[in-house]
């Protein structure tokens, strides 16, 4: 007699149900990544906002007025952008060394960094400079 026994039904459904598993777990770890992806993106366009308006009021107002007290060191976002902290530092630092800290160098260096969830980081750093372009 041809046919499949019941058997070999239950044991063709298991299979094909763990290997619908699998590829589940497979697409599930891409939609992952898909979002990690999408708030670094949106990290960084936060960042790259608030370091293009920081080089803006440098060229606009200066170099005296690139200094933190014009720039919140914390930032919470509302809304679309809640999961997101943005911070700034702004230090004049020595023109030999761009990680130590020298009054009336000419050099600011400016950090902005973006943070959400545990381990979401995104930082940019530039250099301002007393002299004009």
């Amino acid at each position: 007699m041809k046919g499949f026994t019941l058997i070999e039904t239950i044991l063709s459904v298991f299979i094909i149900g763990v290997a619908l598993f699998g590829l589940m777990h497979l697409f599930q770890g891409s939609v992952r990544t898909a979002a990690d992806t999408d708030q670094a993106v949106q990290a960084a366009g936060l960042a790259r906002e608030r370091l293009e308006r920081i080089l803006f009021d440098k060229k606009m107002n200066g170099y005296d007025f690139v200094t933190q007290a014009n720039y919140p060191a914390v930032e919470n976002f509302t809304g679309v952008f809640s999961p997101f902290t943005r911070t700034v530092a702004i230090r004049e630092v020595r023109e030999t060394d761009l990680t130590a800290d020298q009054a009336n160098s000419g050099y600011k260096r400016v950090t902005v960094g973006v943070q959400w969830g545990a381990n979401g980081r995104v930082v940019l750093e530039t250099l301002a400079t007393e002299w004009n372009e």
